[in-house]
């Protein structure tokens, strides 16, 4: 391990205790927030130098953008602590409601069937509805699928692109279900939790898989009482992701088929820091800069299917230049110094960091509600896919706002539900 790999190790241990002693709890906004951080440079935590964006970048100069890194990242951290204290939720933060009616918990698993039935008949029509043809191509390469092509215009079909970005929200729901105290429903959301989490794999994107499986892991946790019982649960969902996500690697790119002889337990989550330091490297060496505004005209635009608007701008390869290639993400932090130069570029980062906090934090309301808590887990992934890339603001706002829609028709369902005075069992509110 060479010493920035463990000067990086330090700090994050000291980030994540210091946020613990804080919030006292892993579903606590704060410090979930400073393990989104900490997942963020995991790749270099574990890899150390060894990844191809660093090369041809000086040994000097990737010194300094990796320090000015961990330093944006700490101090994001410690000042969303300090700056507005954090405040508890009490038992609500460490149990929160998993209770909801049968009769809601029968119209969340209708619902979430109806969306992964919606999105299987997508699939199963683009291969003539020929259900080997769709297993043989959820297990080829991920480049290779039909339903993921463009049409001949360019564009895709922008329900599907929709019901995909669903996948997630379902397969939560079906994980609150499996936990929910009702065992008819329990046996079918166990049944679909498992496909949906199939599709998922398949799909190839790691952090969209592992938040299902966490959040299965987070379910039990709360639902169950022996001891036994959540070891052994979270033994198995620790096997579940790791043996996911190192078979993720090479079956993006070449199929079950192409894969299964060179698997191997890999750790690799997110490799975007790398190339925020590559951004980092191509800003100091040149004058030009991406327009910021141009660029969050672009973010805006996004939900907009281009067959509604054909006049919808577009991020090419100029626009670009070296600061990456337009299928990679560079963190909020490569892209804003991609607009604005390393120095500048690293302290906007610490601004829209805290911004980023702010709307996350406020989210833990969340967990007074019926189905909250799937809704809080997908603001959280929500947000961490905004730490990767910025054009996730708008990208992946769908899955959020549906489970923000689950939660009102729960409590709707359930009634006029308790204040947030009579619901806290912790202190008071602090501002």
């Amino acid at each position: 391990m060479g010493l920035m790999q463990a000067l990086y190790w330090f700090a994050f241990i000291c980030l994540l205790l210091f946020s613990w002693s804080r919030s006292r709890g892993i579903l606590h906004p704060h410090f979930m927030f400073c393990a989104m951080l900490f997942i963020l440079a995991s790749d270099f935590m574990i890899r150390g130098q060894d990844d191809q964006n660093l090369r041809g970048i000086m040994e000097g100069n990737l010194t300094r953008y990796q320090l000015v890194t961990l330093v944006t990242m700490i101090a994001i951290g410690i000042s969303t602590a300090i700056v507005r204290k954090p405040y508890e939720l009490g038992t609500q933060i460490t149990r929160p409601e998993m209770r909801v009616s049968a009769n809601t918990a029968l119209v969340v698993v209708l619902a979430s069937l109806f969306v992964f039935l919606v999105h299987t008949s997508f699939r199963l029509q683009s291969v003539d509805w020929s259900v080997q043809g769709l297993l043989d191509q959820m297990l080829g390469p991920r480049d290779t699928r039909i339903w993921d092509q463009a049409g001949a215009d360019g564009t895709r079909n922008p329900v599907y692109q929709l019901i995909n970005g669903m996948i997630p929200l379902v397969a939560i729901a079906f994980a609150f279900v499996l936990f929910a105290r009702h065992t008819g429903l329990a046996i079918v959301a166990g049944l679909f939790f498992a496909l949906s989490l199939f599709v998922l794999v398949t799909d190839g994107s790691r952090t969209q898989a592992i938040i299902p499986m966490a959040s299965l892991a987070i379910f039990g946790l709360i639902s169950l009482r022996g001891f036994v019982a959540k070891a052994v649960l979270l033994i198995g969902v620790a096997v579940l992701i790791v043996s996911a996500t190192s078979a993720m690697i090479l079956f993006r790119a070449q199929g079950l088929e192409g894969s299964t002889s060179q698997f191997a337990l890999t750790y690799h989550q997110d490799d975007s820091i790398y190339r925020a330091w590559s951004a980092a490297a191509y800003a100091d060496f040149s004058n030009y800069r991406w327009d910021p505004l141009y660029f969050f005209y672009y973010v805006i635009s996004l939900p907009v299917p281009r067959t509604l608007w054909e006049g919808k701008p577009l991020l090419t390869e100029d626009f670009y230049g070296g600061f990456k290639l337009w299928f990679t993400t560079t963190t909020f932090m490569g892209e804003w110094v991609s607009m604005f130069g390393v120095w500048l570029g690293f302290a906007v980062s610490f601004v829209f960091g805290n911004l980023l906090y702010r709307a996350f934090y406020f989210s833990q309301k969340l967990l007074t509600q019926p189905f909250g808590l799937p809704a809080y887990l997908l603001v959280a992934l929500y947000t961490y896919m905004v730490m990767r890339s910025m054009p996730n603001l708008t990208i992946f706002i769908f899955a959020p706002a549906a489970a923000l829609l689950l939660v009102w028709f729960a409590r709707r369902r359930k009634g006029k539900a308790p204040s947030l005075a009579a619901a806290r069992a912790g202190p008071a509110w602090a501002n």
